[in-house]
């Protein structure tokens, strides 16, 4: 089986926010199979203070860890939040370079941005507060389950990140 074709399309960091940078492809193979027609690839990019924020604050490793961890969670029959399922998964411990290749959910819901927010804010905030609750109930006092991705800001690779955040705003 080959991919006959890949069409791409940028997702740009500057209109939705996003501190890495992604890509949609459509996939059209050489015969029927059973791999995804469309994809998600997410890759850190080239902007020298989002490189240095990632090593710093290891994040690339923590959002790898997260997937690889709540990608296989249920809870009651379903996931508490619906991530994407990641399909593969490479960082560089040293570089914090990464590449998440995950199925896409475009279909599934709507996209955001963390720059713009949505037209139905409160309808999407109580959405959003009803994921977070079960999220966090499956770990709440359960620290050592959500360790390998979670990081308080009092973990010492995140000391700065609130003032980062602040300046940013």
């Amino acid at each position: 089986m080959s991919v006959m074709a890949a069409e791409m399309q940028k997702i740009s960091s500057e209109e939705t926010g996003m501190t890495s940078s992604v890509y949609f492809f459509k996939l059209t193979f050489d015969r029927d199979t059973c791999c995804p027609a469309a994809i998600v690839y997410k890759m850190l990019n080239n902007d020298f203070t989002m490189r240095v924020l990632f090593k710093i604050a290891d994040l690339a490793s923590t959002e790898i860890n997260f997937l690889q961890e709540y990608s296989a969670r249920v809870v009651d029959g379903r996931h508490a939040i619906r991530i994407p399922r990641p399909l593969a998964l490479q960082l560089n411990e040293k570089t914090q370079d990464f590449a998440i290749v995950s199925e896409d959910l475009r279909g599934v819901g709507r996209a955001g941005s963390q720059l713009h927010g949505t037209a139905d804010t409160i309808p999407d905030a109580k959405r959003a507060i009803d994921a977070l609750a079960l999220l966090h109930a499956e770990y709440w006092e359960n620290y050592e389950s959500a360790r390998r991705f979670l990081k308080t800001q009092n973990h010492p690779k995140r000391a700065f990140v609130p003032i980062i955040f602040k300046d940013s705003w």
